[in-house]
């Protein structure tokens, strides 16, 4: 699945999870999408990397918790309908992306 975001396109694939988290730098909150990628070393010992994609952030705020729950809803949906693209170029805060990710201009 493909996700469109405020800075551009992630391209996901399984195995993943969608997770949310207040930054204790920032105070932002956000939704990224883990990665879990397991791989395998010498001796055969088996370790796992984790990949994290931002796919939006949050300034918060009162009603922060109601803005993420409906942006999760709409990758829930588009999960459910099998869809290729997940919008989520308008979710979130514009300002609240932080170390310098431009910005797209989405029509």
């Amino acid at each position: 699945m493909w996700m469109k975001t405020r800075v551009g396109f992630t391209a996901l694939s399984e195995p993943l999870e969608i997770r949310t988290f207040e930054s204790r730098k920032s105070g932002n909150w956000s939704i990224v999408a883990q990665l879990r990628i397991e791989t395998r070393r010498r001796f055969f010992r088996t370790f796992r990397v984790s990949t994290w994609r931002p796919l939006a952030y949050f300034r918060d705020h009162d009603g922060v918790q109601a803005e993420i729950g409906r942006a999760l809803e709409l990758i829930a949906s588009a999960v459910r309908n099998n869809e290729a693209l997940c919008d989520l170029s308008h979710v979130g805060s514009a300002d609240a992306w932080e170390g310098g990710f431009p910005q797209v201009t989405w029509p």
